[in-house]
């Protein structure tokens, strides 16, 4: 069976991928589904790591043009573009009565301890907290899951 990947296609998808678009694009490219791209990389360690390397490259040099830009104090939006982005919960803007994710917990937390007090039996009061910060968690995203500490009551 003779496999859709020569030399030449995995040149391809690591240029375009050198040039910032995406896997799909270099698929595109090529004349293959982006699944094709995946499973080659599965399969060709090396095609792996110059996709990778590629991604990478990309991602480096613009950080570096933002990075050597906001030097410049006349450029300093894009210092705040950088803050912006890497720290979200911190500097993005939000629209009025926008909840973050931080914001939520606080309140949640707030609602545990409130329903925790007005539980008598230590026993019950234990699982209903134990449940109720089980739900949450199963709620949040794997990313907000993995950051803060939990404040229990």
């Amino acid at each position: 069976m003779q496999r859709f990947f020569d030399d030449s296609k995995r040149k391809v998808v690591v240029a375009v991928l050198t040039l910032g678009l995406n896997r799909r694009a270099a698929a595109n490219r090529v004349g293959c589904h982006v699944a094709t791209i995946y499973n080659e990389a599965e399969r060709n360690k090396k095609f792996a790591a110059d996709i990778a390397q590629a991604e990478s490259d990309f991602e480096l040099r613009h950080t570096g043009r933002i990075e050597k830009a906001s030097e410049d104090i006349k450029y300093w939006r894009a210092s705040a573009w950088s803050l912006e982005r890497k720290f979200p919960e911190e500097y993005a803007q939000r629209r009025p009565g926008t909840v973050t994710p931080k914001h939520a917990e606080r309140i949640l937390a707030q609602f545990v301890q409130i329903l925790a007090r007005h539980i008598p039996d230590a026993k019950l009061r234990s699982q209903v907290v134990n449940r109720l910060w089980k739900a949450i968690d199963a709620s949040l995203a794997p990313a907000e899951r993995k950051g803060g500490k939990r404040v229990k009551p």
